[in-house]
């Protein structure tokens, strides 16, 4: 959802694209409640809209606009990190089956939050520049299938380990 508001900078001019990525906050936020699903990170991308959109509508701070992906992306990273920490991890929406999915799934949201802080510095270290846009986003959409597929590759690997070391012993 983030990355549909963050794209609208490319089609909207700044004052309607807040306006808009409000709304569609709004109604993803309506979808969790009338679904089943419930996600903190709708209401994490909710909050930062709001936010935005409250600085530059009511406090009149028009230069917030360039900083927006930076707010997305350290919101993005504490939430998937913190999930990780206390061990409900974002990429979970049931409950884990064994420990072995629930290690999967917390050392996929750690990556995750990685990407989102390599992400945000990116959008900090280029902000001159149209890469400032273009790169972190990249980084930030591509995470959650490259953490996937890190993750598994890591645990794969260790298990092969674990299974030839048992073999020796």
């Amino acid at each position: 959802m983030f990355t549909l508001i963050l794209a609208l900078i490319f089609i909207l001019p700044g004052k309607i694209m807040v306006v808009t990525g409000l709304y569609i906050s709004i109604l993803t936020l309506l979808w969790d409640r009338f679904s089943a699903n419930r996600s903190i990170v709708n209401w994490v991308v909710a909050m930062v809209n709001f936010s935005v959109c409250f600085a530059y509508y009511v406090l009149g701070l028009d230069s917030i606009l360039p900083y927006m992906g930076n707010f997305f992306y350290s919101a993005l990273a504490i939430v998937a990190i913190g999930s990780g920490i206390i061990g409900k991890p974002i990429s979970l929406s049931r409950p884990a089956v064994d420990k072995w999915e629930l290690k999967f799934h917390v050392r996929s949201v750690y990556v995750v939050g990685a990407f989102q802080l390599i992400a945000l510095a990116l959008s900090i270290g280029l902000m001159p520049n149209i890469a400032y846009v273009i790169l972190p986003m990249l980084v930030s959409v591509s995470s959650a299938a490259l953490s996937f597929r890190l993750v598994k590759a890591y645990m794969d690997w260790l298990d092969a380990r674990v299974t030839a070391r048992n073999r020796t012993a």
